[in-house]
């Protein structure tokens, strides 16, 4: 999204824009980097909200900084919904029909996610507690990888972040 971004910012302010991408740790990586930067406004950091509100309290020992204290929010720049998705290979069709596999199944179905702590893991903790259900809830190190292996039929189902076609 920053990427699309950059050139409009650029122009704007008639200064030249680099981007470096540092996943991982949830956020927690790139956002350090940015809270380890000189305060001089030359640096600025687009994270999840979780690094700001999840990761505090799920991996706080993990985190070389304090989001409180090192982070200054500036804005909201996007709210992107997640979505359940489905192998091809796995016939789950609806959620109706993942709860009744997972009713009928309990432990055998799988969900991958984006890794522990993620917004994306959180998602599929919530909905296999609101469905009433025991599915396996898969960490992988960021989305890619549980897309991949989605697509590849690996695993039935993973938590995706949905972006329309036209973004």
């Amino acid at each position: 999204m920053i990427r699309a971004l950059q050139p409009l910012v650029a122009e704007d302010l008639h200064q030249p824009i680099v981007i470096e991408n540092k996943a991982g740790a949830g956020g927690n990586i790139g956002m350090a980097a940015v809270a380890q930067a000189a305060p001089d406004g030359y640096t600025l950091g687009v994270a999840p909200a979780g690094v700001l509100t999840v990761n505090p309290h799920l991996n706080r020992a993990a985190m070389s900084f304090d989001p409180l204290m090192d982070i200054v929010p500036i804005t909201q720049l996007a709210r992107i919904p997640f979505v359940l998705v489905a192998s091809r290979d796995s016939k789950l069709a609806s959620v109706d029909d993942v709860i009744a596999a997972a009713k009928a199944h309990p432990g055998e179905l799988s969900i991958g996610h984006g890794g522990n702590g993620t917004a994306m893991h959180l998602t599929s903790a919530l909905f296999t507690q609101k469905a009433g259900v025991n599915i396996q809830l898969i960490a992988y190190r960021g989305t890619a990888p549980a897309a991949t292996d989605v697509l590849a039929g690996h695993i039935p189902l993973a938590f995706w972040t949905f972006r329309h076609p036209s973004n």
